[in-house]
């Protein structure tokens, strides 16, 4: 038996594949299937279905006789000292008027909720569409993986229109899976590589383009301003926008310099991808400290955190001026241009951002702080950022120094053809350099299908 976590990528087709089976199971929140009831209303009658939402948890009694008190603990203790539940938790409400406390009480809850679905469910397999990055999808999950089952996620790969499957949630139990991919061309790769060439604006991610005056997209926001809420986010997005210019420097880009670029939270690539490094500032201090002498270290805010959402639990007080104040580190405005700023640099580092991407496409050297979505590049091409210490960057970075005219353009060309050809790919020949968030959610749905498919099929496993 299968069980099915979708999340917000749940739609008739993946419903209508996981019916047609015999007994697997779909486990999901309210807010996602809102639209759908008539879909799984017949999974519903057939008990395949499971609701994970707080309401549907805290309501439920669970009997735990078939599993010891000694396996119980375990479990708990080992998905409760996980420091992402909070993070996650504080998420989507702004204000915890109930306290830590009540949430430890509750994490307990939801893992006693688990535990009791899947020791009467017995599942072999978890399929997740994507990284859990919900407080109740995680915790649920994170104890089914405690008990042994095995979980096979999709993430984003450094290519927008592919999504690679993994095996595990946690850094140390991720593995490979086994499944033939279906890919086999390069037309697509050899597209994308061309834009990423081009100037900036040629290349621009469809999330940091501005949007017409009038789209409905705007009119939305402007009526969500209006409200006391809204004018609540407008007045901190000015504070923490104040802040950041004030420690604002103008860099010359024909100095030695590496470049990281923030990832904009909140948001699934820092948590709970990113584990310790969703503190971003832990992972500025660690290239600061690693760099050779005479390189500086330059930091580029993402310019959705003050175009879009700009929340201060993510940019805390006092946090450009705790990055200005480590040795040799700067921060630039946002305005500078990307490809201006990484062609010119040492090196680029991000935890996973599509900076990245563009770096090896420009022949610049990379470095990722989320080293599983680059699992086909090694430190010749892409450097480990995570999983070095600092001492061992210094070195590598000393090697790179020396080496900076050593090519590995083919390398890295070989590298990326491998992503382009394995993986999930939902895409069309129109939308596989998405050009709106509707076209990269429509891409991740139908990747999503076929690996709902092969996982029904046993070939994804």
């Amino acid at each position: 038996m299968k069980l099915f976590y979708l999340g917000s990528n749940i739609h008739r087709d993946a419903i209508q594949k996981i019916e047609l089976t015999s007994n697997d199971m779909l486990i999901y929140e309210q807010r996602d299937v809102e639209s759908l009831w008539s879909e799984i209303e017949s999974l519903k009658h057939a008990e395949r279905v499971f609701c994970i939402d707080k309401k549907a948890i805290i309501s439920r009694s669970y009997h735990l006789e078939t599993i010891s008190s000694d396996t119980r603990e375990k479990i708990l203790f080992s998905v409760l000292s996980d420091f992402q539940n909070f993070l996650l938790r504080t998420r989507f409400s702004r204000f915890d008027v109930t306290g830590a406390f009540e949430g430890l009480c509750y994490f307990s809850d939801v893992v006693d909720s688990a535990l009791d679905f899947a020791t009467k469910n017995k599942f072999d397999l978890v399929y997740s569409s994507y990284t859990p990055h919900t407080l109740e999808a995680w915790l649920f999950l994170r104890t089914l993986e405690e008990m042994g089952i095995p979980i096979i996620r999709l993430i984003s790969s450094p290519l927008p229109w592919i999504l690679m499957p993994v095996k595990g949630l946690m850094g140390d139990k991720v593995g490979n899976v086994n499944f033939v991919s279906k890919n086999n061309d390069y037309g697509k790769l050899n597209k994308y590589t061309s834009v990423l060439k081009k100037a900036y604006t040629d290349a621009i991610p469809y999330y940091e383009k501005r949007t017409k005056f009038f789209s409905l997209s705007k009119i939305s926001l402007l009526k969500a301003s209006l409200r006391p809420s809204g004018v609540f986010k407008k007045i901190e997005k000015l504070l923490v926008h104040k802040e950041f210019k004030e420690f604002c420097t103008t860099i010359d880009v024909n100095s030695l310099y590496a470049v990281y670029f923030l990832h904009h939270q909140p948001e699934m690539n820092t948590v709970p991808e990113a584990g310790l490094y969703c503190d971003q500032l832990q992972v500025i201090k660690k290239l600061a400290s690693s760099l050779p002498a005479g390189i500086k270290l330059v930091v580029k805010e993402h310019p959705s955190t003050f175009s879009k959402r700009c929340d201060r639990r993510w940019r805390p007080k006092n946090f450009y001026k705790k990055i200005i104040s480590l040795k040799n580190v700067f921060i630039t405005d946002t305005s500078v241009d990307t490809f201006q700023l990484i062609d010119n640099a040492f090196y680029v580092a991000s935890i996973a951002g599509v900076c990245l991407t563009e770096a090896l496409v420009r022949e610049v050297p990379a470095v990722t702080f989320y080293p599983l979505r680059f699992n086909y590049l090694n430190d010749e091409v892409l450097i480990d950022g995570k999983s070095n210490s600092i001492s061992e960057l210094r070195i590598i970075f000393e090697k790179l120094q020396q080496n900076k005219n050593v090519d590995v353009s083919d390398k890295r060309v070989d590298c990326l053809q491998k992503f382009s050809i394995s993986g999930y790919d939902g895409s069309s020949e129109e939308t596989f350099m998405p050009s709106s968030a509707g076209q990269a959610s429509l891409n991740s749905r139908r990747a999503n299908c076929l690996a709902i498919q092969d996982v029904i099929d046993g070939v994804l496993y």
